[in-house]
């Protein structure tokens, strides 16, 4: 699994969350603040790449 910085791992916890239930949107704001983060932080960006997101 991508390394997630310790900042993100609750924020990301809850995004997987609903992605496993197939409820994530990408008009999330926790969605929006990490891929703003990840264009900095590669394992973040990986992490989210497995994300379930309804577009």
């Amino acid at each position: 699994m991508a390394t997630i910085p310790d900042d993100y791992k609750k924020d990301f916890a809850y995004l997987k969350q609903q992605s496993d239930k197939g409820a994530l949107r990408h008009d999330n704001s926790i969605l929006k603040k990490l891929q703003d983060k990840a264009k900095n932080l590669p394992g973040l960006a990986g992490a989210i790449d497995t994300l379930k997101i309804h577009y």
